[in-house]
């Protein structure tokens, strides 16, 4: 009997190492898919810093759109399976906790993505759905209200699990005229076609490998601009 119980338990140890061993493998190769921001529309906004000292044109609309073109890079080392994006560009001080979230259709990119390719420049673009008047770009220029990028690329790896990339980009004084990456997540499934899903911390993903982490300047899943 104790000699069965032993048994028992080194064989339990030796399936958990095998299991560990197995996650470590998909980890180490799996498909990791990232936003890259290749260019914004937002000159106009910053254009705006020249009516500070006055008021009489803040009700006039900018004279162009503001939105961005971007981009889905695969810092992996197998190929991703691109199946839904999600994209939405949104005016508020604070941007709220519980937001909408509508797929793109039809998508506008090739599906697979391989190990270390990028979209092609200029496929992937967001705009506001209305034009910004010169009062609220000098509020953007202040920090009393901000533009949000947020959105998520859903994708299947090689390895049979399907992952989810919850994204926020952040425009406003503070962010040096450029859209800057706010917070992230990631969530995938952890068997194919199962509802169960665990989530992947940025430190994780930061220390398996992904954009430079001059580019993330995150703690514990927030950039170290104002939280929302």
């Amino acid at each position: 009997m104790v000699h069965s119980r032993k048994l028992q338990r080194r064989q339990k140890k030796a399936s958990e190492a095998a299991k560990l061993s197995a996650e470590a493998l998909i980890n180490a190769e799996r498909a990791r898919i990232f936003i890259i921001i290749e260019q914004d529309t937002a000159d106009s906004i910053r254009a705006a810093a020249k009516h500070a000292n006055s008021t009489e044109k803040d009700g006039d609309a900018l004279d162009s759109s503001v939105g961005l073109y971007y981009g889905l890079k695969n810092y992996g080392k197998t190929p991703a399976i691109i199946k839904e994006i999600s994209q939405q560009l949104v005016l508020a001080p604070q941007l709220a906790k519980e937001r909408e979230y509508s797929p793109k259709t039809p998508l506008s990119i090739e599906p697979t993505l391989g190990p270390g390719e990028q979209t092609p420049r200029g496929t992937l673009v967001c705009s506001l759905d209305r034009k910004i008047t010169v009062g609220e770009a000098k509020e953007i220029l202040t920090l009393k209200n901000a533009l949000w990028f947020y959105g998520y690329v859903a994708y299947d790896d090689t390895f049979g699990f399907g992952r989810e990339l919850r994204y926020i980009f952040r425009y406003d004084g503070s962010t040096g005229g450029r859209f800057r990456l706010h917070s992230f997540q990631e969530f995938q499934s952890r068997i194919r076609h199962q509802d169960d899903t665990s989530q992947s911390t940025v430190v994780d993903d930061l220390s398996r490998g992904g954009p430079e982490k001059e580019d993330l300047p995150l703690t514990s899943g927030h950039a170290s601009s104002p939280s929302h």
